[in-house]
């Protein structure tokens, strides 16, 4: 697991190091098969940006 900020195209997290203690190669195999399944659900990914004008325009609707 890296050390250190994690970025991630629009930002980044500093994690506690406790949280990435031990974390590696069995962490992002399990990280792989729950987006695995996500996908077969149809699940969609977005970033920050994307849900936020998602979301701004679903309320936009109900202000009408």
């Amino acid at each position: 697991m890296p050390e250190g900020v994690i970025h991630f195209g629009e930002g980044g997290v500093l994690p506690d190091p406790f949280l990435t203690k031990g974390c590696g190669k069995y962490c992002l195999n399990q990280v792989e098969l729950l987006i695995d399944w996500l996908k077969s659900k149809k699940s969609s990914f977005l970033t920050a940006g994307q849900c936020a004008r998602k979301w701004h325009k679903i309320l936009a609707l109900q202000e009408i």
